[in-house]
């Protein structure tokens, strides 16, 4: 008789192996069920063997010794037996269909029973050994099956007691009959310990309905041989052997099939997810149904520091396992390049306590691309046997390749995550993720008691700090910068890295006067200075906010708003900024000029105004500094500072410079065809410096006017020597070949270096009008500049004076040493026919070619001695 059995596990009492460790309540109730059906059987079995006095009575009698025989047939079918292992499961067929034929012929039904039960349940008890439950579910399933057949085999023969056709067709109804049911009360039970086991059953049943047919057919007729020819019994046992030979080929067969089913069934779960944690969740339980398994898990390393991670498991968890790739007791596992085979002596020879209910363990190392992930372990296999072989080994190879490349790309991808998610350098979430951070706010219903708000600061000419110190140290401000404000914002908020220099809060607030007051406080607290290798740096930061109510805005709105309320912090140091409508006008605004700059600029619509310098030795004009000026068709007067910074961050400054340089290069000739000898200085921006193409157009403009190159003066400011040190080295080196003067603007005022100071070729050096204002007022302004002077002159340098307003900073700078001065108290910067006529006009003496001092020496002389006087 084909019997569907599942494959017996050590599992209390339990005698088919769950699918998973059920709560100790929940098998006793599923055993319970078993021992009352299994009584229930053994009453049906009573019950049917009583209805008809002629089941006592074989068809053909024979001798006490047939007993022997039979229980010895049934014996052996129990013994010779394959499986088709299902998940954790096993189905078991058997030919115990042959002996039954022969027993609904030869035997009586009592004799019949002792036969089926001895003989079955000695094989269970001496090789398998099972529980209690099992063994009365067997035992009872045995009497009823064999009750039920004769039964059967009984009413369909009636009185028919001869050797003719109705007999045999009896038995062959009779075995499928009961196989029939035998399949279903097994299904029944196993329903008892897993849900959703019908649902198998039904495909199970399709399947063993194939296989009895086939054997019950192959019994009958080797039945139906021994009652024609008794002594040809013997070749009954030819087509006994092709059906058991076909059997189990269909049963490896299927086998294959439910594995590569299975198989693939993983390899969509682990491909179906990029996450790390979901890949390794959805794919244990079906990794533990593969591989028939009670107890499995997925171990992961850390690529970075090397630690073992659970990332999943089911069934009872593993306890002691190493904690770190590292340890010496899972390097030979984790090295390995396929699974492993490992008995449970091995562990405990390494000190690895694997508490098993007995068997094997299989280990198979999770690796891709020579990279190696982690570890697959799975213990005590269920199924047929008790113990993994070689093609579980090559299963768990498999299934751990699939999971390398899933594991892998999923690595990959948290990898990209972190890079498009995190800040590389501080950690906190990027400017995509903060996106996505205040989308997620703001997709709500409005809430009236909180509001959704956006705060974004920037710190002040913090390339300042690179400049003067590196990157490397402003990195390490930065991270400084950012622990203060995750610490200052603590749950209140979420904070981000959207720029170099720009940090976002998300926030919630009551109010708008809540939402200052935390912009206020973030900004004392991250404006302290801070202590690095030694040196004590502060910055100061610009906020712009707004709040808004869920529902009513969008994310990159919010944004750009904030934005542009950062921007009017930092152009009018204003220090905290609330987005109000015209700022947003104003960027608009900017965004206008910047489109009529560029118009200005292919035009050569600016204009270059120049500020008279004088040598404070002589009372002599011997330069001045060019100043661009821009007067707009329509809004009249543009403040270079406004549109110098636009022409910066659209990156037209360059052409800026050059047409500055281009006319100042032609004032100089223009004063050189007047007699006049000056020099004229030119501000370059931080990124003309860093420009390669600098040089070469200063000296075509150079060319081009046939003016000498000492004449011009390029004016650069502390913070363009230090953006890229030797970058801007490279460029002032070059330009001091070519013959051009090179003075440090605004010196004093930023994050002075004195080693590029030291090896910068530069001519000369000009105090800020900062500390000039003030100088004969305030003795701390002046020890500033009496330093900055002397600091100049043992350096080599000439040291200019910019903003002077009055007379009597000219003289008290004259007392001080200081070469030059320039300012308002000298002249405002001109236009350049203006400057001409204030050269012949001002009564100040002026720097003269050759040819023409021989003519004015006369007046010459009268202006130096007017000079004196205002000494």
């Amino acid at each position: 008789m084909v019997e569907p059995r599942v494959g017996w596990l050590p599992l209390d009492e339990c005698w088919l192996g769950l699918t998973m460790k059920q709560s100790l309540w929940g098998a006793r109730t599923a055993s319970n069920k078993v021992v009352v059906m299994s009584a229930t059987l053994l009453v049906v079995s009573l019950l049917l063997s009583m209805t008809d006095e002629d089941l006592s009575v074989a068809l053909h009698p024979s001798g006490w010794w047939t007993l022997v025989i039979f229980t010895l047939a049934f014996a052996v079918a129990h013994l010779f037996v394959f499986h088709v292992e299902y998940r954790r499961e096993a189905i078991t067929y058997t030919m115990t269909e042959l002996p039954m034929a022969f027993a609904l012929l030869y035997c009586g039904l009592g004799k019949a029973i002792v036969a089926r039960v001895v003989g079955g349940v000695l094989v269970l008890v001496v090789k398998h050994r099972p529980g209690m439950v099992k063994l009365l579910f067997n035992g009872s399933l045995f009497v009823f099956e064999t009750v039920l057949c004769y039964a059967i085999f009984h009413v369909l023969i009636g009185e028919e007691r001869g050797n003719g056709v109705q007999p045999i067709v009896g038995v062959l109804i009779a075995l499928l009959v009961t196989a029939a049911v035998d399949a279903f009360l097994v299904s029944t039970v196993i329903s008892f310990f897993e849900p959703g086991q019908w649902r198998r059953a039904r495909t199970e049943m399709a399947s063993m309905a194939v296989v009895s047919t086939v054997s019950g057919i192959a019994a009958t007729l080797a039945a139906a041989l021994s009652l024609a020819w008794p002594h040809l019994t013997i070749l009954g046992l030819v087509p006994i052997a092709a059906v058991w030979n076909l059997e189990r080929n269909h049963g490896r067969t299927a086998q294959r099939l439910r594995d590569f089913e299975a198989l693939h069934q993983l390899s969509r779960s682990v491909s179906s997810s990029l996450h790390t944690e979901e890949i390794a969740s959805g794919s244990i339980s079906e990794i533990r149904n593969l591989l028939r398994s009670e107890r499995a898990a997925i171990l992961l390393f850390d690529p970075t520091s090397g630690a073992v991670s659970l990332a999943a498991s089911t069934g009872e968890a593993f306890e002691g396992l190493p904690t770190t790739v590292h340890d010496p007791r899972w390097r030979a596992f984790a090295a390995a390049p396929e699974a492993l085979l490992i008995e449970l002596s091995v562990f405990q020879t390494l000190g690895i306590p694997l508490a098993t209910s007995g068997g094997n363990v299989i280990v198979a190392p999770i690796s891709a691309d020579d990279v190696a992930i982690g570890l697959m372990l799975v213990a005590e296999r269920g199924g047929s046997t008790g113990r993994y072989d070689a093609g579980d080994v090559l299963r768990a190879d498999a299934i751990a390749d699939r999971l390398g490349l899933a594991l892998r790309n999923a690595q990959l991808h948290a990898q990209i995550e972190q890079e498009a998610w995190r800040d590389a350098l501080t950690g906190v979430p990027s400017r995509t993720a903060i996106e996505r951070i205040l989308d997620d706010e703001l997709d709500g219903s409005p809430d009236d008691h909180q509001l959704v708000g956006v705060m974004l600061i920037g710190l002040d000419r913090f390339r300042d700090v690179n400049a003067a110190f590196g990157h490397q140290f402003g990195d390490r401000v930065l991270v400084e910068f950012t622990a203060r404000l995750l610490k200052a914002v603590d749950n209140r908020g979420v904070v981000g890295r959207v720029a170099g220099d720009e940090f976002v809060v998300v926030y919630e607030v009551a109010d708008s006067e809540e939402s200052t007051a935390l912009a206020h406080d973030l900004a004392l607290v991250v404006q302290m200075p801070y202590h690095i290798d030694g040196v004590d740096v502060s910055v100061a930061v610009s906020i712009g906010l707004l709040e808004a109510t869920r529902g009513a805005a969008e994310g990159p709105v919010l944004l750009r708003q904030a934005n542009q309320a950062l921007e009017w912090a930092k152009r009018h140091h204003d220090g905290v900024v609330r987005f109000r409508a015209e700022i947003e006008g104003d960027a608009a605004e900017r965004l206008l000029l910047l489109a009529d700059l560029r118009v200005a600029l292919d035009h050569r619509e600016l204009d270059v105004h120049f500020q008279p310098k004088v040598d404070l030795v002589t009372g002599a004009v011997v330069g001045a500094e060019a100043l661009v000026r821009w007067e707009h068709p329509t809004r009249g007067s543009i403040p270079p500072l406004d549109f110098i910074e636009l022409a910066e961050a659209a990156g037209l400054i360059g052409a800026l410079t050059d047409q500055v340089i281009t006319k100042s290069v032609a004032a100089i000739r223009l004063c050189n065809d007047l007699g006049y000898q000056l020099k004229v200085a030119v501000n370059l921006s931080t990124l003309d410096l860093l420009d390669e193409g600098l040089v070469d157009r200063v000296r075509r403009a150079l060319r081009t006017e046939g003016v000498p190159a000492d004449q011009l003066t390029l004016e650069i400011t502390e913070t363009a020597l230090l953006a890229d040190g030797p970058k801007a080295l490279l460029t002032a080196t070059a330009l001091q070949r070519l013959g051009v003067q090179l003075s440090i603007d605004d010196f004093g005022t930023g994050f002075s270096s004195l080693s590029y100071l030291r090896m910068l070729p530069a001519h000369e050096l000009k105090i800020d009008r900062s500390f000039i204002t003030n100088v004969v007022t305030e003795d701390r302004d002046e020890v500033i500049v009496r330093s900055t002077i002397d600091l100049g002159h043992t350096l080599g340098l000439r040291v200019t004076a910019e903003g002077v307003e009055d007379d009597a900073t000219l003289v008290h700078l004259a007392g001080l040493g200081c070469d030059l001065a320039q300012g308002f108290g000298i002249s405002r910067p001109l236009p350049f026919n203006r400057f001409i006529a204030w050269l012949a006009n001002s009564g100040f003496p002026v720097a003269r070619n050759e040819w023409a001092i021989d003519r004015d020496a006369a007046a010459m002389a009268t202006q130096r001695e007017a000079f004196l006087k205002i000494r």
